[in-house]
């Protein structure tokens, strides 16, 4: 990890500390990538804080080497800083155990790679899948299913094409065999749809297009990325290393060859993102609908909201937020009242105090950052018809709660105990 260090300019971060977020309204057309910055600077994250985005105010998550090479020293030892890491043999001690809980906080909030060492990941996993024929190539599917691949793709398209002008992911469309109607992403700009989804009719372009815009969200916030990264950390707990953490950085697919090369392809599909990173995708896919031609952002969501209202969570939601908690963050980029009441749950500020300005789909411009996401949460936020407070459950009450529990007490070690799990 030293070349990092090295590259990154340690001594000049320590100098100056954490970076201005930029917020998505400010971002700029400079291509970040042919820089070697993996899209806008952000703020390096107190590890084990509070770090969800219910707003889109980051459509974009960068890696920030910096931060990654000081947090793994601070985790595993200052020996990293210089290539060495410590030996585990034997039983592993309860030091050892909390050391391995701490590299799978450190995996969920921190990009570990460029977008180019990524798609490198996506693409030996995409391999894999296609070398054990889970992969079906588009030419081969029946000729009822075509038109909606095609409609598919053309969605994907437009999608992709509202994403700003420095977006470095290469986007790959590939069909699934699975009954299940569902989409999905790997890491480093692949989408996933399954026959089932195709053969979907009760499914318009509307409700096509959510889903992919959800997934597309998936994948700029890194979550997919962060998912292989906890599983490397899982991996190396079981063969008592942390070695293999240094040579991810500059060959993570020989790592992955390494830890996952014998595991078959439908193993390898181990995305369970949690109940954060489904709320942030549906905030930033529905902020990437709004801005998609020839799509009702509003009738996609209404009749997503409609579909679950009073089901609960069952089925293929059952491992999702709450239908409430994923309607209220999607009208929040449709809605300014929405959007000032969510920013108000999430932050705790009385409503005088909050005025957040919302995304309006008819101007077709990003919204702007949003107070602390860490602050404490409200109990009688506006109503989304501008309505009196409310003294009514906080949609998002239950879901901060558990993150809020997930916050080691200052100058105590993080815990990743109680973190929800998803279902891809």
């Amino acid at each position: 990890m030293k070349w990092i260090a090295r590259r990154a300019g340690l001594s000049a971060a320590l100098a100056t500390g954490c970076c201005m977020v930029t917020p998505v309204w400010a971002q700029s057309s400079d291509t970040m990538a042919a820089t070697g910055r993996d899209f806008e600077a952000q703020r390096v994250h107190k590890l084990g804080s509070l770090n969800a985005d219910f707003l889109c105010e980051r459509l974009f998550d960068s890696a920030d080497p910096v931060g990654m090479t000081m947090e793994l020293a601070r985790i595993v030892g200052p020996g990293v800083l210089i290539g060495k890491v410590p030996e585990i043999g034997g039983k592993a001690t309860a030091d050892q155990k909390q050391m391995y809980a701490n590299l799978r906080v450190m995996a969920k909030q921190k990009v570990w790679l460029p977008v180019s060492g990524e798609r490198r990941i996506g693409e030996w996993m995409d391999q894999k899948y296609r070398k054990e024929s889970l992969v079906l190539d588009p030419t081969g599917l029946p000729r009822t299913l075509r038109p909606r691949y095609e409609l598919t793709k053309s969605l994907l398209d437009g999608i992709v094409a509202t994403l700003p002008s420095d977006n470095p992911y290469a986007f790959t469309l590939a069909v699934t065999q699975a009954d299940e109607s569902n989409a999905s992403v790997g890491p480093g700009g692949f989408v996933y749809v399954t026959t089932g989804m195709l053969q979907d009719k009760t499914l318009d372009r509307n409700d096509i297009a959510l889903r992919l815009s959800h997934e597309v969200a998936h994948m700029t916030r890194r979550h997919a990325l962060k998912e292989v990264q906890v599983k490397v950390v899982d991996s190396l707990e079981i063969s008592k290393s942390v070695k293999p953490l240094l040579d991810f950085a500059q060959d993570p697919v020989r790592v992955m060859e390494t830890l996952f090369g014998t595991m078959k392809a439908t193993e390898l599909m181990f995305q369970r993102f949690d109940q954060v990173q489904e709320l942030e995708g549906d905030a930033c896919g529905t902020y990437l609908l709004v801005r998609l031609n020839g799509v009702d952002a509003k009738a996609a969501v209404k009749k997503f909201a409609a579909a679950r209202a009073g089901t609960g969570k069952t089925g293929w939601d059952a491992s999702h937020p709450a239908p409430e908690e994923r309607e209220l963050v999607m009208n929040a980029q449709l809605d300014p009242a929405v959007r000032t009441r969510v920013a108000q749950l999430r932050t705790g500020a009385p409503q005088n105090t909050v005025q957040p300005k919302a995304a309006s789909p008819a101007a077709r411009t990003p919204a702007p950052a949003e107070a602390n996401p860490s602050a404490t949460q409200a109990t009688g936020a506006a109503a989304p018809n501008g309505a009196a407070p409310s003294t009514s459950a906080n949609p998002l009450g239950g879901l901060v709660d558990k993150l809020r529990s997930l916050q080691p007490p200052s100058g105590a070690q993080p815990s990743t105990a109680g973190q929800p799990k998803e279902a891809p």
